[in-house]
């Protein structure tokens, strides 16, 4: 029988202290603020560009070559600058918003969800105000209620709150001032 020690000489409080390392991390990752999930979650997928290719633009005239409207359209453009940007073609819209509900079809914890859903209501927003175009079924009245909605959450970063409120006024006023 092999009499070495397992420990490495370590005293007992060394390894205790060794052993909690692991825990805390753990505890802290469970006790971890679901809104900062949130929050960090939708960072990263506004930062990142859409993962399908982009679709051809219809409504603008191909003599139209604005500088906005070109950085748009380049296929490593964040997703967050092409919802922030009045130039974005309705088209790369409706592909942000598709890319939204399929990712909050697939998600697996209602941090992904409310997340991927952000994207999904943020890019109908910018229909609305950027383009006066209603890229979903939704009636007015439902999509100021979620735009408010969303609008309160403190989680989202405050340029997209700006958004949804802004896309909030739009409904309203779509809807005949109620």
């Amino acid at each position: 029988m092999d009499k070495r020690p397992t420990t490495l000489g370590l005293k007992p409080d060394k390894l205790a202290g060794l052993w909690n390392i692991g825990s805390d991390a753990e505890e802290a990752e469970r006790s971890a603020d679901p809104d900062s999930k949130k929050t960090e979650l939708l960072r990263d997928l506004l930062a990142g560009p859409l993962p399908t290719r982009l679709p051809k633009t219809t409504s603008r005239s191909k003599k139209r070559t604005h500088r906005k409207t070109v950085v748009s359209f380049r296929p490593d453009v964040p997703i967050e600058k092409l919802l922030q940007n009045p130039e974005t073609d309705i088209a790369i819209l409706r592909g942000i918003k598709d890319h939204g509900k399929k990712l909050s079809g697939k998600a697996k914890s209602k941090v992904e969800y409310h997340a991927a859903n952000t994207i999904y209501y943020a890019a109908i927003a910018s229909a609305l105000v950027f383009h006066d175009r209603r890229i979903t079924k939704f009636s007015y009245k439902d999509l100021q209620e979620y735009f408010r909605r969303l609008d309160q959450e403190k989680w989202i970063p405050e340029a997209l709150r700006q958004h949804f409120a802004r896309a909030c006024e739009y409904c309203r006023v779509r809807r005949g001032g109620s």
